[in-house]
């Protein structure tokens, strides 16, 4: 339980949320994606001697004294209090996200529950309570039209696109009068149709409460991309169901059976040793994930399309925020990076793949003003080298061999003084970072980063056979080796980047030449070691100095920590991204630190944002920059395995443990089998003086050789 904080739930693919801000005292609602929300009224409550009190979701009557708030991965709960009349009402939202269950986890609708219970109090004279629930919705714009039937509430009308792109600085701006227009439907309905709203009263006792359910469908027909001019792409969920009436049938046929499903995937945090701070923590970014999420399909050729929004900057699929979430795929959904894999082929020209495929209601290249060759051509190698190697599905890199070489010939190419240092295209997705830290030449966390995709594609070039690319690989594996040996490593830790002065450098924004001394050159870096990640969880270790990188990733953390988590250098405090630090503190727990803690100031700055900071609900930058809405944070669930040290290549059919601290209970979720509801678990204790695990439903794990 917590104090209230703006948060927002949504369905997988979908675009419907609800986004609740305590602080304005109202919901914004959209069925097409947080960029549409429009407000409403959501005015919940309850009427007890002629005393009316509601949530903070409206202004009609007064609120509640006590409201707690609490989230889970499938549930969002508010309970209001009144101890004078000794009364308590509970409001849960449930969605219903289920790996690889389709069906279950984009059909278009919540289940809301209501509870009215009797607080017990120490002078409680009362025998019981009466009274009555408050439940209305209204929205804001008179262009949504509301009416009540019996037990069911209709909305129907326009929700407008509240921006659009600026091809210019490759930026959202806000619209005072949209264009863009979707029409759309909500219904909420009684799960048993008895009752209608305005006649839902209650009496309640120490033996007794009162208990309502109701379903909240949405439906949108009209298009929601079109991809290269001319394909127009829905909601996936319209290929399951023709209108919402149909949605609200599957709801209530399969209740049951989606709730187990909801109360399964809960379980794998809640039956885990993580603190309540890291499962609210995980949850909130989980669910910031979620309203980005865009799961559509073509009508006419019945081809589907999955991609990501960049939270508040619109873009489709941004090829390195997907590299920061994409651990969240291999844990529960492959077939999702799968298909973005595939969609962004469709893109790669000139041998660099683009930061993004569009933005906003468009798919038809990169909208962001500047690239960022060589990250993202290492991105994208690692990203399909990490799908084989977790899934032992070897198609893409087949279809992909000849493209991932040529990548890689760039990125070679742009090395111009054969240190193995990219000199060229090196800007990089740090945007908001100091010159050193974002466009420099040869900088080491793009070295690094090299490194690893060309170890990576050394091994797919061993699997495909192909000697001579191999061994084009191990070479500049070995140049880059020499070069951070000899040039990179100062004192404690990797410097920023080679280059002494900024001359000839280009500020990718302004176009403006650089000159003088580059500051910030040798300062502690969180990025150093950010390219190993996949290639460390796939069990394979490249040939680089593993004691310098764990000095440097503990000088660094030393150096840089602020309040909330770690700025981007010594050098340059003036902002954080806490999907950054995950990934670093992941990559150091994996090398034998235990930083799963600092996860506790990660969720304390989401609090201060939510309530009294911008509000946004989850929030990766602390500092000017304001990125908001953004599903870079999904990645936190990472933090599982990162505390069993949890290394697997399915292609060797390997799985090793080494836990960084005891006792520890993790779900081993990526080898679940979800058909069934079961999920294999590690447990790891002491006994006698030694350390034991324990696995349950270890029967999943047959086909693996585990070693601990």
């Amino acid at each position: 339980m917590s104090l209230l904080y703006e948060t927002v739930i949504s369905k997988l693919g979908g675009g419907i949320n609800f986004n609740f801000k305590p602080k304005e005292n109202i919901v914004y609602i959209s069925p097409v994606g947080i960029l549409c929300g429009e407000p409403f009224e959501f005015i919940l409550g309850i009427e007890v001697e002629n005393e009316k009190l509601i949530l903070p979701f409206g202004r009609k009557y007064s609120f509640f004294s006590y409201v707690e708030q609490e989230i889970t991965l499938n549930s969002l709960t508010f309970r209001a209090k009144n101890y004078k009349l000794g009364i308590m009402l509970e409001t849960k939202f449930f969605v219903s996200f289920y790996p690889k269950d389709i069906m279950t986890s984009i059909a278009p609708f919540f289940y809301l529950d209501l509870k009215v219970s009797k607080l017990h109090t120490k002078d409680d004279k009362k025998k019981s309570i009466r009274g009555k629930v408050i439940f209305e919705i209204k929205p804001k714009n008179s262009k949504i039209i509301l009416k009540e039937h019996r037990s069911k509430l209709f909305l129907k009308g326009e929700y407008t696109a509240k921006f659009k792109v600026n091809f210019q600085t490759g930026l959202m701006d806000y619209l005072e009068d949209p264009t863009k227009v979707f029409f759309s439907e909500i219904i909420v309905t009684s799960l048993d149709s008895k009752e209608g709203f305005k006649n839902l009263y209650f009496e309640v006792s120490d033996y007794k409460y009162f208990e309502k359910k109701f379903i909240i469908a949405m439906f949108c027909k009209d298009v929601i991309v079109v991809k290269q001019k001319t394909q127009n792409f829905y909601f996936l969920y319209n290929k399951f169901f023709n209108n919402i009436e149909e949605v609200i049938n599957f709801a209530i046929k399969n209740e049951k059976t989606i709730r187990k499903k909801i109360e399964i995937f809960d379980s794998i945090l809640e039956n885990s040793s993580l603190s309540k701070t890291a499962q609210n923590f995980i949850s909130y970014t989980f669910h910031s994930y979620i309203i980005n999420t865009r799961w559509l399909y073509n009508k006419t050729t019945n081809e589907e399309l999955f991609t990501v929004i960049e939270g508040n900057c619109g873009y489709h699929s941004t090829v390195d925020v997907e590299y920061n979430i994409a651990p969240f795929y291999l844990l529960f959904w492959p077939e999702l990076l799968e298909k973005e894999l595939k969609l962004w082929s469709e893109f790669i020209k000139n041998d660099w793949v683009p930061h993004d495929i569009g933005a906003l209601f468009e798919i038809d290249s990169q909208v962001y003003p500047h690239n960022m060759e060589i990250e993202e051509n290492c991105n994208y190698i690692l990203l399909n080298f990490a799908y084989w190697r977790w899934t032992n599905k070897f198609h893409l890199i087949q279809q992909n061999y000849d493209v991932l070489k040529k990548l890689m010939e760039f990125i070679i190419k742009c090395d111009k003084n054969n240190n193995g240092f990219p000199d060229e295209a090196t800007a990089n997705t740090v945007d908001d970072a100091s010159a050193a830290v974002q466009f420099s030449k040869e900088q080491v966390y793009l070295a690094l980063k090299t490194l690893s995709a060309a170890k990576a594609l050394e091994i797919i070039a061993e699997e495909k056979k192909d000697i001579n690319f191999l061994i084009k690989c191990r070479k500049l594996i070995k140049k880059i080796k020499k070069t951070l040996d000899k040039k990179a490593w100062f004192k404690d830790h990797y410097i920023v980047c080679l280059d002494k002065k900024a001359d000839g450098l280009k500020d990718v924004w302004t176009n403006r030449i650089i000159k003088g001394k580059l500051k910030g050159r040798e300062a502690y870096s969180i990025y150093t070691s950010n390219g190993l990640f996949y290639l460390i969880i796939s069990d394979i270790y490249p040939d680089v100095n593993f004691r310098r990188i764990k000095l440097d990733i503990l000088s660094s953390k030393e150096k840089n920590m602020l309040e909330y988590g770690c700025s981007h250098t010594s050098e340059d405090k003036s902002n954080i991204w806490i999907s950054q630090n995950l990934w670093h503190d992941f990559l150091g727990m994996y090398l034998g630190f235990d930083f799963s803690n600092n996860i506790e100031r990660y969720w304390q700055f989401e609090l201060f944002e939510n309530t009294q900071g911008r509000g946004g609900c989850f929030v990766d930058t602390y500092g000017w920059n304001y990125l908001h809405y953004y599903p870079r944070g999904v990645c936190s669930f990472w933090i599982l395995y990162a505390l069993a040290g949890v290394r697997v290549d399915s292609v060797r059919k390997l799985i090793k443990f080494s836990p960084i601290k005891i006792p520890l209970k993790i779900p081993l979720v990526s080898f679940a089998d979800w058909e069934t509801g079961k999920v294999p678990f590690l447990e790891f204790f002491i006994k006698n003086k030694k350390i034991v695990v324990k696995i349950l439903n270890k029967h999943l794990l047959k086909d693996y050789k585990i070693i601990f």
